[in-house]
Protein backbone atom coordinates (compact mmCIF):
# COMPACT_ATOMS: atom_id res chain seq x y z
CA UNK A 1 0.00 0.00 0.00
CA UNK A 2 2.86 2.40 0.78
CA UNK A 3 4.56 1.65 -2.55
CA UNK A 4 1.29 2.13 -4.46
CA UNK A 5 0.66 5.53 -2.87
CA UNK A 6 4.18 6.68 -3.71
CA UNK A 7 3.84 5.28 -7.24
CA UNK A 8 0.61 7.21 -7.91
CA UNK A 9 1.90 10.39 -6.27
CA UNK A 10 4.97 10.43 -8.51
CA UNK A 11 2.77 10.04 -11.59
CA UNK A 12 0.49 12.84 -10.35
CA UNK A 13 3.48 15.20 -10.56
CA UNK A 14 3.87 14.34 -14.26
CA UNK A 15 6.98 12.23 -13.63
CA UNK A 16 7.20 9.15 -15.80
CA UNK A 17 8.24 5.79 -14.33
CA UNK A 18 10.03 2.95 -16.11
CA UNK A 19 10.19 -0.48 -14.44
CA UNK A 20 13.09 -2.55 -15.69
CA UNK A 21 11.83 -5.88 -14.38
CA UNK A 22 8.86 -6.05 -16.74
CA UNK A 23 10.04 -3.27 -19.13
CA UNK A 24 6.95 -1.09 -18.66
CA UNK A 25 6.68 2.65 -19.14
CA UNK A 26 4.11 4.43 -16.95
CA UNK A 27 2.79 7.96 -17.22
CA UNK A 28 -0.24 9.86 -15.98
CA UNK A 29 -1.74 9.79 -19.47
CA UNK A 30 -1.10 6.11 -20.18
CA UNK A 31 -2.82 4.97 -16.98
CA UNK A 32 -5.83 7.11 -17.84
CA UNK A 33 -6.20 5.37 -21.18
CA UNK A 34 -5.62 1.81 -19.99
CA UNK A 35 -5.89 0.53 -16.40
CA UNK A 36 -4.35 -2.89 -17.11
CA UNK A 37 -0.72 -1.68 -16.66
CA UNK A 38 -1.68 -0.34 -13.23
CA UNK A 39 -3.11 -3.72 -12.25
CA UNK A 40 0.10 -5.41 -13.37
CA UNK A 41 2.19 -2.93 -11.38
CA UNK A 42 0.16 -3.69 -8.23
CA UNK A 43 0.73 -7.42 -8.74
CA UNK A 44 4.49 -6.83 -9.13
CA UNK A 45 4.54 -4.66 -5.99
CA UNK A 46 2.77 -7.37 -4.03
CA UNK A 47 5.23 -9.99 -5.26
CA UNK A 48 8.22 -7.78 -4.44
CA UNK A 49 6.81 -7.06 -0.99
CA UNK A 50 6.23 -10.72 -0.29
CA UNK A 51 9.73 -11.63 -1.44
CA UNK A 52 11.23 -8.91 0.75
CA UNK A 53 9.19 -10.02 3.76
CA UNK A 54 10.23 -13.64 3.16
CA UNK A 55 13.90 -12.68 2.95
CA UNK A 56 13.59 -10.66 6.17
CA UNK A 57 11.90 -13.63 7.85
CA UNK A 58 14.65 -16.04 6.75
CA UNK A 59 17.36 -13.57 7.77
CA UNK A 60 15.72 -13.25 11.19
CA UNK A 61 15.67 -17.04 11.58
CA UNK A 62 19.34 -17.17 10.62
CA UNK A 63 20.25 -14.64 13.32
CA UNK A 64 18.08 -16.54 15.78
CA UNK A 65 20.07 -19.70 15.07
CA UNK A 66 23.29 -17.76 15.56
CA UNK A 67 22.07 -16.44 18.92
CA UNK A 68 21.19 -19.97 20.04
CA UNK A 69 24.68 -21.17 19.11
CA UNK A 70 26.17 -18.20 20.96
CA UNK A 71 24.14 -19.10 24.08
CA UNK A 72 24.78 -22.84 23.98
CA UNK A 73 28.19 -23.17 22.33
CA UNK A 74 29.64 -19.65 22.78
CA UNK A 75 30.25 -19.42 19.01
CA UNK A 76 30.80 -15.90 17.60
CA UNK A 77 27.81 -14.40 15.82
CA UNK A 78 29.78 -11.83 13.84
CA UNK A 79 33.27 -10.40 13.37
CA UNK A 80 32.18 -7.19 15.12
CA UNK A 81 33.60 -7.19 18.66
CA UNK A 82 35.25 -4.85 21.21
CA UNK A 83 38.41 -3.12 20.03
CA UNK A 84 40.77 -5.23 22.11
CA UNK A 85 39.52 -8.47 20.51
CA UNK A 86 39.56 -10.00 17.03
CA UNK A 87 37.90 -12.97 15.37
CA UNK A 88 40.12 -16.02 15.08
CA UNK A 89 41.17 -17.38 11.70
CA UNK A 90 38.80 -20.35 11.99
CA UNK A 91 35.96 -17.99 13.08
CA UNK A 92 35.22 -20.19 16.08
CA UNK A 93 36.25 -17.81 18.88
CA UNK A 94 37.50 -14.32 19.76
CA UNK A 95 41.17 -13.74 20.50
CA UNK A 96 42.68 -11.01 22.65
CA UNK A 97 45.14 -8.44 21.31
CA UNK A 98 47.76 -8.16 24.12
CA UNK A 99 48.86 -4.55 23.46
CA UNK A 100 45.29 -3.29 23.53
CA UNK A 101 44.37 -5.34 26.57
CA UNK A 102 47.23 -3.64 28.45
CA UNK A 103 45.66 -0.25 27.68
CA UNK A 104 42.26 -1.38 28.94
CA UNK A 105 43.82 -2.66 32.17
CA UNK A 106 45.70 0.64 32.51
CA UNK A 107 42.37 2.52 32.20
CA UNK A 108 40.89 0.55 35.11
CA UNK A 109 44.09 0.89 37.16
CA UNK A 110 44.16 4.68 36.77
CA UNK A 111 40.38 5.04 37.22
CA UNK A 112 40.42 3.09 40.50
CA UNK A 113 43.21 5.38 41.77
CA UNK A 114 41.22 8.56 41.27
CA UNK A 115 42.06 9.59 37.73
CA UNK A 116 39.27 11.19 35.72
CA UNK A 117 38.25 10.03 32.25
CA UNK A 118 39.47 13.33 30.78
CA UNK A 119 42.87 12.90 32.44
CA UNK A 120 43.21 9.32 31.15
CA UNK A 121 42.33 10.48 27.62
CA UNK A 122 44.88 13.29 27.94
CA UNK A 123 47.57 10.80 28.99
CA UNK A 124 46.88 8.55 26.00
CA UNK A 125 46.82 11.49 23.59
CA UNK A 126 50.03 12.94 25.06
CA UNK A 127 51.88 9.71 24.32
CA UNK A 128 50.08 9.46 20.94
CA UNK A 129 48.69 5.99 21.60
CA UNK A 130 46.83 4.82 18.53
CA UNK A 131 43.06 4.73 18.92
CA UNK A 132 41.45 1.53 17.68
CA UNK A 133 38.37 1.75 15.55
CA UNK A 134 36.84 -0.58 12.95
CA UNK A 135 34.62 2.17 11.53
CA UNK A 136 35.52 5.42 9.87
CA UNK A 137 36.68 7.77 12.60
CA UNK A 138 34.41 10.64 13.51
CA UNK A 139 36.79 11.94 16.17
CA UNK A 140 40.56 12.03 16.41
CA UNK A 141 42.51 10.72 19.35
CA UNK A 142 41.14 9.34 22.62
CA UNK A 143 37.93 10.81 24.00
CA UNK A 144 36.65 10.57 27.56
CA UNK A 145 33.26 9.27 26.37
CA UNK A 146 34.84 6.17 24.81
CA UNK A 147 36.90 5.52 27.94
CA UNK A 148 33.69 5.81 29.98
CA UNK A 149 32.05 3.26 27.68
CA UNK A 150 34.86 0.78 28.32
CA UNK A 151 34.91 1.38 32.08
CA UNK A 152 31.18 0.79 32.46
CA UNK A 153 30.65 -1.83 29.76
CA UNK A 154 30.48 -5.50 30.76
CA UNK A 155 32.36 -6.71 27.67
CA UNK A 156 35.56 -6.64 29.75
CA UNK A 157 33.96 -9.37 31.90
CA UNK A 158 33.30 -11.46 28.80
CA UNK A 159 29.55 -10.77 28.78
CA UNK A 160 27.42 -9.95 25.75
CA UNK A 161 23.76 -8.95 25.37
CA UNK A 162 22.30 -9.61 21.89
CA UNK A 163 19.67 -7.24 20.52
CA UNK A 164 17.06 -7.73 17.81
CA UNK A 165 14.47 -5.69 15.91
CA UNK A 166 12.22 -8.73 15.58
CA UNK A 167 9.10 -9.13 17.68
CA UNK A 168 9.85 -12.16 19.84
CA UNK A 169 6.19 -13.26 19.81
CA UNK A 170 5.96 -13.21 16.01
CA UNK A 171 9.01 -13.91 13.85
CA UNK A 172 7.39 -12.15 10.89
CA UNK A 173 6.68 -8.90 12.75
CA UNK A 174 9.10 -6.09 13.53
CA UNK A 175 9.43 -4.47 16.93
CA UNK A 176 9.25 -0.69 17.28
CA UNK A 177 12.88 -0.54 18.45
CA UNK A 178 15.82 -2.81 19.15
CA UNK A 179 15.34 -4.88 22.29
CA UNK A 180 17.62 -7.26 24.20
CA UNK A 181 16.87 -10.94 23.64
CA UNK A 182 18.05 -14.22 25.21
CA UNK A 183 19.46 -12.39 28.24
CA UNK A 184 23.15 -11.97 29.04
CA UNK A 185 25.55 -14.45 27.43
CA UNK A 186 28.40 -15.02 29.88
CA UNK A 187 31.72 -16.25 28.56
CA UNK A 188 30.95 -15.02 25.05
CA UNK A 189 34.13 -12.87 25.04
CA UNK A 190 37.44 -13.63 26.75
CA UNK A 191 37.41 -11.98 30.20
CA UNK A 192 40.24 -9.48 30.64
CA UNK A 193 39.23 -7.69 33.89
CA UNK A 194 38.57 -9.38 37.23
CA UNK A 195 35.22 -9.11 39.01
CA UNK A 196 36.74 -7.28 41.98
CA UNK A 197 38.50 -4.67 39.85
CA UNK A 198 35.35 -4.09 37.80
CA UNK A 199 33.12 -3.79 40.89
CA UNK A 200 35.51 -1.27 42.43
CA UNK A 201 35.43 0.78 39.23
CA UNK A 202 31.63 0.88 39.32
CA UNK A 203 31.67 2.29 42.85
CA UNK A 204 32.96 5.55 41.47
CA UNK A 205 30.06 7.62 40.24
CA UNK A 206 30.89 9.28 36.95
CA UNK A 207 27.47 10.80 36.30
CA UNK A 208 26.57 14.44 37.06
CA UNK A 209 24.69 15.10 40.27
CA UNK A 210 21.77 17.41 40.89
CA UNK A 211 18.75 18.38 38.77
CA UNK A 212 19.19 19.14 35.08
CA UNK A 213 16.96 22.02 33.94
CA UNK A 214 15.99 23.28 30.51
CA UNK A 215 18.70 25.79 29.66
CA UNK A 216 20.10 27.48 26.58
CA UNK A 217 23.48 28.79 27.60
CA UNK A 218 25.09 28.52 24.17
CA UNK A 219 23.23 30.26 21.34
CA UNK A 220 25.69 28.93 18.77
CA UNK A 221 25.51 25.24 19.66
CA UNK A 222 26.84 23.05 16.84
CA UNK A 223 28.14 26.05 14.83
CA UNK A 224 31.43 26.93 16.53
CA UNK A 225 34.65 25.54 15.06
CA UNK A 226 38.35 26.06 15.70
CA UNK A 227 39.46 28.14 12.71
CA UNK A 228 43.05 26.90 12.96
CA UNK A 229 41.96 23.23 13.10
CA UNK A 230 38.77 22.81 11.07
CA UNK A 231 38.11 19.21 12.18
CA UNK A 232 37.72 20.26 15.82
CA UNK A 233 34.83 22.08 17.47
CA UNK A 234 34.73 24.79 20.13
CA UNK A 235 32.89 23.34 23.12
CA UNK A 236 30.83 25.37 25.57
CA UNK A 237 31.93 25.14 29.21
CA UNK A 238 29.96 26.42 32.19
CA UNK A 239 31.75 26.21 35.56
CA UNK A 240 29.58 28.58 37.57
CA UNK A 241 27.14 31.46 37.56
CA UNK A 242 29.79 34.11 37.02
CA UNK A 243 30.23 35.07 33.37
CA UNK A 244 34.02 34.64 33.51
CA UNK A 245 33.52 30.90 34.12
CA UNK A 246 31.43 30.48 30.97
CA UNK A 247 33.61 30.06 27.91
CA UNK A 248 34.17 28.05 24.74
CA UNK A 249 37.24 25.87 24.42
CA UNK A 250 38.85 24.17 21.42
CA UNK A 251 38.62 20.38 21.38
CA UNK A 252 42.00 20.26 19.61
CA UNK A 253 43.79 20.24 22.98
CA UNK A 254 42.10 16.94 23.81
CA UNK A 255 43.76 15.46 20.73
CA UNK A 256 47.06 17.29 21.31
CA UNK A 257 47.45 17.94 25.06
CA UNK A 258 50.77 19.75 24.53
CA UNK A 259 49.10 22.36 22.34
CA UNK A 260 48.36 25.84 23.69
CA UNK A 261 44.86 26.16 25.11
CA UNK A 262 42.45 28.25 23.03
CA UNK A 263 39.49 29.62 24.96
CA UNK A 264 37.10 32.53 24.49
CA UNK A 265 34.86 34.02 27.18
CA UNK A 266 31.33 33.22 26.11
CA UNK A 267 29.67 36.47 27.20
CA UNK A 268 32.15 38.50 25.11
CA UNK A 269 31.76 36.15 22.14
CA UNK A 270 27.94 36.25 22.25
CA UNK A 271 27.87 40.05 22.51
CA UNK A 272 30.33 40.48 19.63
CA UNK A 273 28.50 38.14 17.24
CA UNK A 274 24.98 39.36 18.09
CA UNK A 275 26.04 43.02 17.85
CA UNK A 276 27.42 42.24 14.41
CA UNK A 277 24.41 40.23 13.23
CA UNK A 278 21.83 42.77 14.40
CA UNK A 279 23.88 45.67 13.00
CA UNK A 280 24.53 43.90 9.68
CA UNK A 281 23.07 45.26 6.46
CA UNK A 282 21.38 42.04 5.35
CA UNK A 283 20.92 43.43 1.85
CA UNK A 284 24.69 43.14 1.40
CA UNK A 285 24.25 39.38 1.67
CA UNK A 286 21.35 39.09 -0.77
CA UNK A 287 22.14 41.80 -3.34
CA UNK A 288 25.27 39.93 -4.34
CA UNK A 289 23.12 36.88 -5.02
CA UNK A 290 20.62 38.63 -7.30
CA UNK A 291 22.86 38.15 -10.31
CA UNK A 292 23.43 34.54 -9.27
CA UNK A 293 19.67 33.97 -9.08
CA UNK A 294 19.24 35.40 -12.56
CA UNK A 295 22.00 33.18 -13.94
CA UNK A 296 20.52 30.11 -12.24
CA UNK A 297 17.07 30.86 -13.66
CA UNK A 298 18.55 31.17 -17.14
CA UNK A 299 20.38 27.86 -16.70
CA UNK A 300 17.18 26.18 -15.51
CA UNK A 301 15.22 27.52 -18.49
CA UNK A 302 17.80 26.15 -20.93
CA UNK A 303 17.81 22.74 -19.24
CA UNK A 304 14.01 22.52 -19.17
CA UNK A 305 13.86 23.42 -22.86
CA UNK A 306 16.31 20.64 -23.68
CA UNK A 307 14.34 18.15 -21.60
CA UNK A 308 11.11 19.16 -23.33
CA UNK A 309 12.72 18.60 -26.72
CA UNK A 310 14.04 15.18 -25.66
CA UNK A 311 10.61 14.22 -24.31
CA UNK A 312 9.13 15.05 -27.70
CA UNK A 313 11.80 13.03 -29.47
CA UNK A 314 11.26 10.09 -27.14
CA UNK A 315 7.49 10.19 -27.70
CA UNK A 316 8.07 9.96 -31.43
CA UNK A 317 10.54 7.12 -31.01
CA UNK A 318 8.08 5.19 -28.84
CA UNK A 319 5.37 5.65 -31.47
CA UNK A 320 7.70 4.23 -34.14
CA UNK A 321 8.89 1.44 -31.87
CA UNK A 322 6.55 -1.36 -33.07
CA UNK A 323 7.66 -0.80 -36.66
CA UNK A 324 11.46 -0.43 -36.32
CA UNK A 325 12.42 -2.27 -33.12
CA UNK A 326 14.65 -4.64 -35.11
CA UNK A 327 16.90 -1.83 -36.32
CA UNK A 328 20.06 -1.68 -34.10
CA UNK A 329 20.44 2.07 -34.53
CA UNK A 330 16.96 2.57 -33.09
CA UNK A 331 17.84 0.96 -29.76
CA UNK A 332 21.09 2.91 -29.43
CA UNK A 333 19.28 6.16 -30.27
CA UNK A 334 16.64 5.54 -27.60
CA UNK A 335 19.34 4.72 -25.07
CA UNK A 336 21.29 7.88 -25.93
CA UNK A 337 18.16 10.04 -25.56
CA UNK A 338 17.30 8.46 -22.20
CA UNK A 339 20.85 8.90 -20.90
CA UNK A 340 20.94 12.55 -21.88
CA UNK A 341 17.47 13.14 -20.43
CA UNK A 342 18.45 11.56 -17.11
CA UNK A 343 21.56 13.72 -16.88
CA UNK A 344 19.61 16.88 -17.67
CA UNK A 345 16.99 16.07 -15.03
CA UNK A 346 19.72 15.58 -12.46
CA UNK A 347 21.26 18.93 -13.41
CA UNK A 348 17.85 20.60 -13.21
CA UNK A 349 17.33 19.24 -9.69
CA UNK A 350 20.70 20.65 -8.59
CA UNK A 351 19.94 24.06 -10.10
CA UNK A 352 16.49 24.14 -8.44
CA UNK A 353 18.09 23.32 -5.09
CA UNK A 354 20.64 26.14 -5.45
CA UNK A 355 17.94 28.52 -6.66
CA UNK A 356 15.75 27.75 -3.66
CA UNK A 357 18.58 28.43 -1.20
CA UNK A 358 19.48 31.72 -2.90
CA UNK A 359 15.91 33.01 -3.15
CA UNK A 360 14.84 32.03 0.36
CA UNK A 361 17.94 33.30 2.18
CA UNK A 362 17.30 35.89 4.87
CA UNK A 363 13.64 36.74 4.45
CA UNK A 364 12.58 40.00 6.10
CA UNK A 365 10.63 38.26 8.85
CA UNK A 366 13.67 36.12 9.72
CA UNK A 367 15.85 39.24 9.89
CA UNK A 368 13.41 41.01 12.18
CA UNK A 369 13.02 37.91 14.36
CA UNK A 370 16.76 37.71 15.04
CA UNK A 371 16.96 41.40 15.87
CA UNK A 372 13.95 41.33 18.22
CA UNK A 373 14.99 38.16 20.02
CA UNK A 374 18.58 39.38 20.43
CA UNK A 375 17.27 42.46 22.25
CA UNK A 376 15.16 40.27 24.59
CA UNK A 377 17.41 37.25 25.07
CA UNK A 378 17.25 37.09 28.85
CA UNK A 379 14.51 34.46 28.98
CA UNK A 380 15.08 30.79 28.15
CA UNK A 381 12.19 30.73 25.66
CA UNK A 382 13.57 33.67 23.68
CA UNK A 383 17.08 32.20 23.74
CA UNK A 384 15.81 28.91 22.34
CA UNK A 385 13.95 30.72 19.55
CA UNK A 386 16.99 32.91 18.86
CA UNK A 387 19.28 29.85 18.63
CA UNK A 388 16.90 28.26 16.12
CA UNK A 389 16.75 31.45 14.03
CA UNK A 390 20.54 31.74 13.96
CA UNK A 391 20.94 28.10 12.90
CA UNK A 392 18.52 28.67 10.01
CA UNK A 393 20.73 31.39 8.52
CA UNK A 394 24.27 30.67 9.75
CA UNK A 395 26.11 27.57 8.58
CA UNK A 396 29.31 27.82 10.61
CA UNK A 397 31.25 30.19 12.89
CA UNK A 398 35.04 29.83 12.97
CA UNK A 399 37.08 31.35 15.80
CA UNK A 400 40.74 32.37 15.41
CA UNK A 401 43.06 33.20 18.30
CA UNK A 402 45.12 35.18 15.80
CA UNK A 403 44.38 36.46 12.33
CA UNK A 404 45.17 34.13 9.38
CA UNK A 405 48.41 34.72 7.52
CA UNK A 406 46.52 36.29 4.60
CA UNK A 407 45.68 39.25 6.88
CA UNK A 408 49.02 39.56 8.67
CA UNK A 409 50.93 42.65 7.57
CA UNK A 410 47.91 44.12 5.80
CA UNK A 411 47.03 46.38 8.76
CA UNK A 412 49.16 48.75 10.78
CA UNK A 413 47.39 47.69 13.97
CA UNK A 414 47.53 44.27 15.62
CA UNK A 415 44.44 42.38 14.49
CA UNK A 416 44.23 40.10 17.52
CA UNK A 417 41.45 37.53 17.59
CA UNK A 418 38.93 37.34 14.79
CA UNK A 419 35.71 35.58 13.84
CA UNK A 420 34.61 34.20 10.48
CA UNK A 421 30.87 33.72 9.90
CA UNK A 422 29.73 31.53 7.00
CA UNK A 423 26.05 31.98 6.11
CA UNK A 424 23.84 29.30 4.60
CA UNK A 425 23.97 30.94 1.17
CA UNK A 426 27.77 30.71 1.13
CA UNK A 427 28.48 34.35 2.02
CA UNK A 428 31.44 34.91 4.35
CA UNK A 429 32.05 37.75 6.79
CA UNK A 430 35.02 38.50 9.06
CA UNK A 431 34.86 40.29 12.42
CA UNK A 432 37.91 41.86 14.07
CA UNK A 433 36.70 42.82 17.58
CA UNK A 434 39.94 44.60 18.47
CA UNK A 435 39.65 46.97 15.50
CA UNK A 436 35.84 47.12 15.61
CA UNK A 437 35.68 46.47 11.87
CA UNK A 438 34.13 43.77 9.75
CA UNK A 439 35.19 42.66 6.30
CA UNK A 440 32.57 41.63 3.74
CA UNK A 441 33.23 39.14 0.98
CA UNK A 442 36.43 37.27 0.20
CA UNK A 443 38.64 40.17 -0.92
CA UNK A 444 41.72 40.71 1.22
CA UNK A 445 42.95 44.33 1.74
CA UNK A 446 46.52 45.02 0.71
CA UNK A 447 47.51 48.58 1.65
CA UNK A 448 45.80 50.12 4.68
CA UNK A 449 45.50 53.90 5.19
CA UNK A 450 43.43 55.96 7.60
CA UNK A 451 40.46 57.79 6.11
CA UNK A 452 39.59 61.41 6.85
CA UNK A 453 37.00 60.54 9.48
CA UNK A 454 39.44 58.36 11.35
CA UNK A 455 36.81 55.67 11.53
CA UNK A 456 38.48 52.75 9.88
CA UNK A 457 40.79 51.89 7.04
CA UNK A 458 40.55 52.64 3.36
CA UNK A 459 41.50 49.76 1.09
CA UNK A 460 43.90 50.31 -1.77
CA UNK A 461 44.59 47.67 -4.41
CA UNK A 462 46.94 48.05 -7.38
CA UNK A 463 47.29 51.78 -6.70
CA UNK A 464 43.57 52.55 -7.02
CA UNK A 465 41.09 53.03 -4.22
CA UNK A 466 38.08 50.73 -4.71
CA UNK A 467 36.97 50.18 -1.10
CA UNK A 468 36.72 52.47 1.90
CA UNK A 469 35.54 52.09 5.47
CA UNK A 470 32.47 54.04 6.57
CA UNK A 471 30.55 54.54 9.77
CA UNK A 472 27.92 51.86 10.31
CA UNK A 473 24.68 52.13 12.25
CA UNK A 474 26.36 50.52 15.27
CA UNK A 475 29.83 50.35 16.71
CA UNK A 476 31.32 48.52 13.72
CA UNK A 477 32.80 50.07 10.60
CA UNK A 478 31.56 48.23 7.54
CA UNK A 479 33.62 47.60 4.46
CA UNK A 480 31.61 48.65 1.44
CA UNK A 481 32.73 48.16 -2.15
CA UNK A 482 32.51 51.31 -4.22
CA UNK A 483 31.17 53.47 -1.38
CA UNK A 484 32.88 56.20 0.67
Amino acid sequence: MVALRQFLEILEHDVEIVTLMDEQWYSKKSLGDDSMPLMMSIVIMMRAHNESAEKAYRLGLNWKRKRLKAVNEKLPMTSICPGWLKLSADKMRYEVMPDRVKRVKLMFWLWNRGWSRQRIAQLFNTHELEQWSKKERRTYGWHHSYIDKILHGRAVLGEFVPFSTKDQKDDRALAKKRKPVDGVIKGYYPQIIGETVYAKAQMRCGNPKGPIGKTCGNLFQGLLRDGHHEKFSMYYRDHGSATKWQYVSSDYRRFKPTAEAFTWRYDQLETTILDYITDLDWSSLTVSTSSEVRILKDQLAVIEAKVKKLNSDMTGMVALGPMITEIPEFQSKVQAIETERTELRRSAAEVRSKLKSKESFMANDGKRLIKDLAAKRNTIDNRLRLRLAIRQHVKQIELFKEAPKAFVGKFKDDLGRCIKIIFTNGAERWIFPKLDVRVDGKKIPTTPVKNRDGVGIALVEDGSVNMKATKASGKFAEWKKGKL
